[in-house]
């Protein structure tokens, strides 16, 4: 995660493949599954990443 500019941009590729992501940018399917992804993260109180 710390060589991606974004949350986002980790989690992209595991889903659509990273020389997609990188050179089409994120479906809109992709976008879809990246907001699921991190929807539960609000609820863990130990994970921090307000710095992405």
């Amino acid at each position: 995660m710390k060589t991606s500019p974004s949350l986002e941009v980790a989690i992209a590729p595991y889903y659509q493949g990273q020389y997609s992501v990188i050179n089409r940018g994120m479906y809109e399917d992709t976008k879809v599954h990246v907001s699921q992804v991190k929807a539960p993260i609000a609820t863990f109180s130990c994970t921090d990443l307000r710095g992405w």
